[in-house]
């Protein structure tokens, strides 16, 4: 299931704080919902009072807190209920509404529609800008009619969206019936994971993609390099936001598995050791994920310099710590196995290196501390 959320009332403080306590329980679950914001400069909400730095505030926790931001559009024509569905009319709500969201870091590719209001123009006008509209998708519940499903035995193993208005959790039994559908069904609007020999469970990867989805949501990403990608779960991510992606790897075999998986992902069959074939300052993030362990990478040094010189500003790797618990019971248990592991001493040397610092990480299967995935930004970006 994925959750829909017609994002209409984040200025009301009654309404803000049943958003940040449904946020809270979501968050907890790794749970992410998307929630379609109305552009609050519009007509009618600047006659109606509406806060925009506040919209602007609260719309950054959400995505701080790894929500998804789309677009809810009202077609109004001059003020609230009365209606315009002309085509140069649609267009220009379309366009005003999405500009706004860029501006502020959204890269937005899916819609719905205020009031439901839609016709045949309106829907060749959203194919042509490349949206994906769910106003009147066939799957969508409500909460009621979710938890009438769940408890009537008729949940479905693949099951459809789940909306609502963000006013309606302010209804502590529309709150409460949303939590239970979304904890029934563990929603979660990330790509199925399809994990090769990296080492990680699927688990693993779907908390790994939640750590990247809260830190880039607000970040203005139009365009991502994946390398080593295996079978593309990162690009997979991206591709699905409508972001611009390469994946990189040796293996043709993995790379045909990520083209089926997305035909909008490029894909370029190269060796890592080797210079990438880019210019500097290519792509706003470079992810490397489950392969500097491999004895296969002839120089970790190397390969996060080449990647943080096709970065504008952003890189991902994930690191063996060399003394973490996991680590020492995986050696008693495979003695064979001897991936490349790092002290904080030799991670910090690495990174230094390379003219890039820390800003976040996440160590997974924690306390045990299997790995460690870091968020770098380059220190002269």
């Amino acid at each position: 299931m994925e959750i829909t959320i017609h994002t209409e009332r984040l200025h009301d403080d009654r309404v803000w704080a049943c958003v940040v306590a449904f946020v809270a329980f979501l968050e907890k679950r790794g749970i992410v919902a998307t929630w379609f914001s109305i552009n609050p400069t519009a007509l009618p909400y600047r006659q109606m009072g509406f806060n925009e730095a506040r919209w602007k505030e609260r719309l950054r926790y959400l995505a701080s807190h790894g929500q998804r931001i789309e677009q809810h559009t009202h077609f109004y024509a001059s003020g609230k209920g009365s209606y315009d569905l002309s085509p140069a009319h649609v267009t220009r709500r379309l366009d005003e509404d999405r500009a706004w969201l860029a501006k502020e870091g959204y890269i937005v590719t899916r819609f719905v529609s205020g009031g439901w209001r839609m016709n045949a123009d309106i829907g060749g006008i959203l194919r042509t800008k490349g949206y994906v509209d769910v106003t009147e998708d066939s799957r969508t519940l409500s909460p009621r009619a979710a938890v009438t499903r769940i408890l009537s035995g008729r949940a479905r193993t693949l099951p459809p969206l789940l909306y609502l208005h963000d006013y309606e959790l302010a209804n502590p039994l529309i709150a409460f019936l949303a939590r239970y559908a979304a904890a029934y069904w563990n929603a979660r609007p990330f790509p199925v994971v399809i994990h090769p020999h990296d080492h990680k469970r699927a688990r693993d990867w779907q908390k790994i993609l939640f750590f990247i989805s809260s830190f880039f949501n607000s970040k203005g990403v139009h365009r991502v390099l994946e390398l080593g990608a295996g079978t593309g779960n990162v690009a997979a991510y991206f591709a699905g936001r409508g972001v611009s992606v390469t994946a990189e790897d040796v293996n043709a075999g993995y790379l045909q598995t990520v083209r089926g998986r997305d035909p909008r992902i490029m894909t370029i069959e190269h060796d890592i050791n080797t210079p990438l074939p880019f210019p500097d300052g290519h792509f706003d993030v470079v992810f490397c994920i489950g392969v500097l362990h491999y004895a296969s990478v002839i120089s970790a040094p190397r390969v996060l310099t080449e990647m943080a010189r096709v970065s504008s500003r952003y890189l991902v790797i994930d690191l063996f710590p060399k003394y973490s618990l996991y680590g020492i019971l995986e050696r008693i248990v495979f003695p064979r196995f001897r991936p490349r592991r790092f002290s904080a001493d030799g991670a910090e040397t690495l990174f230094r290196g390379a003219g890039v610092s820390p800003v976040a990480e996440l160590p997974t299967r924690a306390p045990l501390n299997k790995s460690v995935v870091y968020i770098l930004q380059k220190d002269n970006a």
